[in-house]
């Protein structure tokens, strides 16, 4: 008999067990800094659980207000916290001016699986036409959403980015996006549960606050000869264990205003690498951006001034 029971006991642990297990609250993530709760729902099986997609009216409520207008737990959280603003040694916090409410709006999302996802919702604009939100590192679990750093970020929402940029000791957030026909990148580093604005220091520049890297640049200028001097800057970033990597590429060409598909009578390319070693939420980068000379006479230029040249000297033969 008491053999005979000794399943039936073993099976009834069993399932108290399972019960306790199923009935004990999940709790967030060590690292997290706030989160929103989400419904799992049950697979077609009934065996598993499934985290559905979040809409965007989820993403958009974890970092803002809910559909009735109740703050969540991260707004709160920045309500409590003053932003961290980057500073040179002698600069004072930027002035965003008066900030003019919108309906909260995804500006830019990243998600690679594996990987917390990087969500940037804008709140407000400036007079200047910038976006300015709460920017977030939002890890998925089967809790919820759970933010693992949070800040704010002021910028250009136009084909904005999002990029993670990864060393050894440093997590850089891009947020890339045209302004003033210019492809920029902001940078922010992540300091625990803050993503903060980085400050960029680069040698014979100096400091910037918040630092922001020229990603594609176009430039014209007018020579004395009625020549036009064509300047192209392109820069893509990079990473590698120990920095930020930006890999730089200068086009210089003197084109002819009046003939501008013709052959360009001098060019100058340049090509570099720069390291920006993350410091706390400082880049230092080991040497200045590209600067561009005066170009250098094209083949093409070359060979015409030498034809000239044996041009004259024939008429002046002719001529003795």
């Amino acid at each position: 008999m008491r053999h005979a029971m000794a399943p039936r006991v073993a099976m009834m642990v069993l399932m108290l067990g399972a019960l306790a297990a199923c009935e004990a609250p999940m709790r967030p993530l060590p690292t997290t800094v706030c989160h929103e709760a989400r419904r799992a729902a049950p697979s077609a099986g009934g065996e598993s659980i499934e985290v559905p997609e979040p809409t965007d009216a989820e993403w958009i409520a974890l970092l803002t207000d809910d559909e009735e207008g109740r703050p969540s737990s991260c707004e709160e959280l920045l309500a409590r916290t003053p932003p961290q603003e980057p500073q040179c040694a002698s600069d004072r916090p930027r002035a965003l001016g008066t900030l003019h409410p919108i309906a909260p709006r995804i500006v830019a999302r990243l998600h690679r699986e594996g990987e917390d996802d990087v969500l940037w919702v804008a709140t407000h604009t400036t007079a200047a036409g910038l976006h300015v939100g709460p920017l977030a590192l939002v890890r998925r679990t089967t809790l919820g959403l759970e933010v693992q750093a949070i800040g704010r970020h002021a910028g250009s929402a136009d084909h904005a980015e999002a990029r993670v940029l990864r060393t050894d000791d440093a997590i850089v957030v891009s947020i890339e996006s045209e302004l003033a026909g210019d492809r920029v990148a902001d940078l922010l580093v992540r300091s625990g549960g803050a993503l903060v604005p980085a400050a960029l220091d680069e040698p014979e520049v100096g400091c910037q606050a918040p630092a922001r890297i020229v990603l594609r640049h176009r430039a014209e200028q007018h020579a004395d000869d009625g020549w036009t001097i064509r300047t192209v800057r392109t820069a893509v970033l990079d990473e590698d264990p120990h920095a930020v990597v930006l890999r730089e590429h200068l086009t210089v060409r003197e084109i002819d205003a009046a003939d501008p598909d013709a052959p360009p009578r001098a060019t100058h390319d340049a090509d570099g690498i720069r390291r920006l070693t993350p410091t706390g939420v400082r880049l230092r980068a080991d040497r200045g951006p590209l600067a561009p000379r005066r170009a250098s006479p094209a083949r093409g230029e070359i060979v015409a001034r030498a034809r000239r040249i044996a041009e004259h000297a024939t008429r002046a033969d002719v001529a003795r």
